[in-house]
């Protein structure tokens, strides 16, 4: 019954370590940068009905529209916007997804505030496979220039 041997292993962690802070650096990163812009971000889910759904959204995107952040993920385009807003939308998302392409243009729409113009860039993002999973839209208020 007495131990006469002893099996161990040391193994070295350092570069996993590091390589788990640049991961958790980046992501800060990335979160402030999402947030902190002065336009909109949305990012939304390629459904196979053809309609997207939110994954998420910026602080800037839920202010234009006078929504909280919370009430548009996992939600659809006409879950959350108005049937005219939500089909010209979807349109643009099916267009930059069918394109494989990053896809702009102008549009305006009325906020509490009045009257915004923005200027929209939708990409499409791949999966790991290559298909088309996600797009995400990009949205400057251009409404000084407009006036």
């Amino acid at each position: 019954g007495r131990a006469t041997r002893l099996v161990g292993a040391l193994i070295d962690v350092t570069e996993w370590k590091k390589a788990e802070e640049r991961v958790r650096t980046s992501q800060e990163l990335l979160s402030a940068a999402f947030s902190g812009v002065d336009g909109a971000i949305t990012v939304s889910q390629v459904l196979g009905d053809g309609d997207f759904s939110f994954v998420s959204v910026n602080r800037k995107a839920a202010e234009w529209l006078d929504i909280p952040v919370e009430n548009f993920i996992d939600k659809r385009l006409g879950e959350v916007l108005p049937a005219k807003a939500a089909d010209a939308i979807r349109e643009h998302y099916r267009q930059a997804v069918r394109e494989e392409r990053t896809i702009t243009y102008e549009d305006n729409f009325w906020v509490a505030a009045g009257e915004v113009w923005a200027y929209t860039s939708v990409t499409p993002l791949r999966a790991e496979d290559g298909r088309i999973n996600r797009v995400v839209a990009t949205s400057i208020d251009i409404s000084e220039r407009k006036h």
